[in-house]
């Protein structure tokens, strides 16, 4: 037997009250001599034995009600199997409403003996379900997973039906979903708010793995606490201490768009936590189906020699058709299968399509600001679909936006021109802006850069006429300009211009500091003091080229805009301002610089296992629309947004298995669609290192939770616990009773 409020246990001292009272009253009598005292002496002298039994009653009568109080407001708390089935024997029970809540996250999918600590928790459910329904048929019980915590497989039902809810449980499945415990404690919350009866229970089962039990799991607790003090919670432990395993973290396309014929670069991340170094294993991956054996490189045990965050595996494929194709890739299974494939979605596009806004039109050869521009778009044996316009269609662009819109010494633009670049960029279009002297630098600071919170990744100043001979690109594999980084120095020096925007980096100013760069290049190429890029002291901004003089000033720079990313040349795209349109290190630069900000179509933004599907219609019709997902045999509806002005949105949220989603629908005119997504396991459920209780206790702030531990042969699974102050405030009432009517009885004149 525990006590919820033990410190009031204190007051069973009180008990001795009754006794304490008995005694003085027994010693304030004065004996008299009296003679007719003999003769009632003589009754007296019969009598004495049963009036003392009965005042001994009548005393233990009173101290037991006191201790029964104090037990009582002590809040007693019995385990069904404490004393033999105590607890079931005394009447009164309070009927009670049950939750549930059973952790199917990646982790529990670990096996041991053949065995998951899912099938555990699973029986542990029914264990505990069929307990409940056998004593409190009356009862409720809501039962929830993890992987969908405000939405309950069952709500607030009978236990009537224990069987019907023993067999739900009985048909989950582990998913590859993260653990959120704020969130489940979200709806703990809504279903004790809703739950039918005063008396209240809820368990969790779990394999006590860290990830999920993060610091905004206390304020959730503390809210659950303060509002309902008195529901005791249970913490089920069904999971395993062993942590060896091998995970595929990461499985990406390096380029932004996959073209036919052209190798795609591919990088995956695999990372050992198996407590030894592996060599010789082999991964599959699989193309369209057709697997091919991978031979991963040795990989080091997690946090050796630097190698915390996995060993990168980097891999190139190629496609000749046009269109969706479907990549997974597959190391060796081990003790958590959830987490060994990976799944990418690779959209194979016939073309780039580029828009190129000429500021500054001629009818000249190569003398228009984009000349040069379109030339290096359309060589090769696929040229890229190149469109050149003198202005913007805003309605049109937004409609039928490119994969890169290059803005080439443009003036100015309208609100509503700058408004739907601004959106166009923040769902992934590529934007490329050059300058030049028709460029209105107060409108593109005020409408454009926004103090650094616009489309321009930095503040225009004057024009500065230099001339400078060679351009410096940061060595950074991720870089727009990686390709030209590649490029011998000597390459880049004969790189001549005449005439840039100094442009101000925030609150920085352009100027190297003092002793940090040279006046020009080292014999390899980079500055004295080897520093080349610059934050410019804004998030998600960077420098990647420098014109090559005492100065160092800003040759190219990027920044991230959403989805998007925005790259500004400080020169012309023509020969206004410089001739590095005439060297073959132009055709390179800028290829390379609108391939990398192109808008990437390969299977929208990565998802991991519980994200939801959203597919954007700009158009806003969508007939009929469905998902198809992993294992399923028939398709799913989606749910249709539509917005007034804002198009369209399909959403699908049952995404709680890895695999691959596809999404189709009919447009306006019934034309089939589809959209197809790859949905990956939880990377943090692979981090499986077990929470201790000190440490859980912690993170639960005031509720207090009652540990056990459940193995596969169900040992150390308990009853639940019955609070049994109601009980004994019924046999308090009783005894009160009957002390009062045998009181009157023992002093009634004999």
């Amino acid at each position: 037997m525990t006590f919820l409020s033990a410190g009031l246990l204190f007051g069973l001292g009180l008990a001795a009250v009754p006794i304490i009272i008995h005694i003085l009253n027994r010693r304030r009598f004065q004996v008299v001599e009296w003679p007719p005292m003999k003769y009632l002496k003589l009754t007296l002298r019969k009598n004495r034995k049963r009036i003392r039994i009965e005042q001994m009653i009548l005393l233990a009568m009173r101290v037991l009600a006191v201790v029964l109080l104090i037990l009582a407001v002590a809040r007693p708390v019995v385990s069904q199997g404490w004393g033999g089935g105590l607890a079931a024997l005394l009447p009164g029970k309070a009927r009670t409403s049950r939750v549930i809540v059973i952790d199917d996250s990646l982790s529990m999918g670990y096996t041991v003996a053949g065995r998951t600590a899912f099938a555990v928790g699973q029986q542990a459910a029914k264990d505990l379900i069929k307990g409940a329904g056998g004593v409190g048929k009356q009862d409720s019980l809501t039962l929830m997973v993890t992987s969908l915590p405000r939405t309950p497989l069952v709500r607030d039902a009978s236990l009537q039906e224990a069987g019907k809810f023993a067999e739900l449980v009985s048909g989950l499945t582990v998913t590859e979903t993260a653990s959120n415990w704020a969130a489940v404690f979200e709806g703990i919350e809504a279903a004790l708010t809703a739950a039918s009866f005063s008396n209240r229970e809820v368990v969790l089962i779990t394999d006590m793995r860290r990830a999920g039990w993060t610091t905004e799991v206390t304020a959730a607790a503390n809210r659950l606490a303060a509002k309902w003090g008195g529901v005791p919670l249970r913490i089920v432990d069904v999971g395993d201490r062993r942590t060896e395993n091998v995970a595929v973290l990461k499985f990406e396309m390096q380029d932004a768009i996959a073209l036919p014929g052209q190798p795609v670069h591919l990088v995956a991340v695999v990372r050992n936590q198996t407590g030894a170094a592996m060599t010789g294993v082999q991964a599959t991956l699989m193309v369209d189906g057709e697997g091919r054996s991978v031979m991963l490189p040795a990989l080091a045990v997690e946090g050796a020699g630097g190698t915390g965050g996995g060993v990168e595996v980097p891999l190139t494929v190629s496609f000749e058709e046009v269109g969706t194709h479907v990549l997974s890739l597959t190391v060796g299974k081990d003790a958590m299968p959830g987490d060994d494939t990976w799944y990418l979605v690779v959209n194979v596009r016939p073309t780039v399509t580029v828009m190129l806004v000429d500021g500054e039109p001629s009818a000249q050869a190569f003398e228009s600001e984009t000349d040069f521009l379109a030339l290096a778009y359309s060589i090769g044996a696929k040229p890229w679909n190149v469109q050149r316009v003198t202005e913007i269609d805003a309605r049109r662009l937004k409609m039928e936006p490119p994969d890169v819109l290059v803005l080439a010494n443009v003036a100015a633009l309208t609100n509503e021109q700058v408004e739907t670049i601004e959106g166009l960029v923040q769902n992934g279009m590529g934007l490329m802006i050059f300058t030049g002297e028709l460029v209105d630098g107060e409108f593109y600071n005020q409408k454009l850069f926004k103090e650094g919170k616009g489309l321009l990744p930095v503040r225009l100043d004057r024009a500065v006429e230099t001339p400078v001979a060679g351009i410096v690109v940061e060595k950074d594999p991720q870089s727009p300009l990686a390709t030209l980084g590649k490029l011998l120095p000597e390459a880049l020096a004969r790189v001549r211009t005449r005439k840039f925007t100094a442009v101000q980096m925030g609150a920085r100013s352009q100027k190297p500091e003092a002793g940090s760069s040279g006046a020009s290049l080292n014999i390899d190429g980079t500055p004295p003091d080897g520093r080349v890029s610059d934050s410019c002291g804004a998030e998600g901004v960077s420098v990647l080229a420098r014109w090559n003089n005492s100065e160092m000033p800003v040759a190219v720079v990027e920044k991230g805009f959403g989805k998007g990313r925005v790259v500004l040349f400080t020169t012309t795209a023509g020969r206004k301002w410089t001739d590095w349109p005439l060297d073959p290190t132009y055709v390179l630069g800028v290829r390379s610089a609108a391939l990398a900000v192109a808008q990437s179509q390969n299977g929208g933004e990565a998802l991991t296992a519980g994200d939801v599907i959203r597919v954007t219609l700009a158009d806003g019709v969508a007939i009929l629309p469905e998902v198809v997902g992993p294992n399923q045999k028939t398709a799913e509806a989606m749910e249709v947004d539509r917005t007034e002005g804002k198009g369209t949105v399909l959403r699908y949220g049952k995404t709680q298995r890895a695999g691959i989603y596809t999404a189709s629908w009919k447009d306006d005119k019934s034309r089939p669609m589809s959209r197809t997504f790859a949905v990956n396991p939880a990377a943090s459920e692979s981090e499986l290192e077990p929470i201790a209780e000190s440490e859980l206790e912690g993170l639960l702030g005031n509720w207090k939770a009652n540990v056990q531990r459940y193995d596969a042969n169900g040992v150390g699974l308990g009853s639940p616990p019955r609070e049994m102050w109601r009980q004994m405030a019924m046999i308090l009432l009783g005894l009160m009773l009957a002390e009062a009517m045998f009181a009157v009885w023992v002093g009634r004149e004999r």
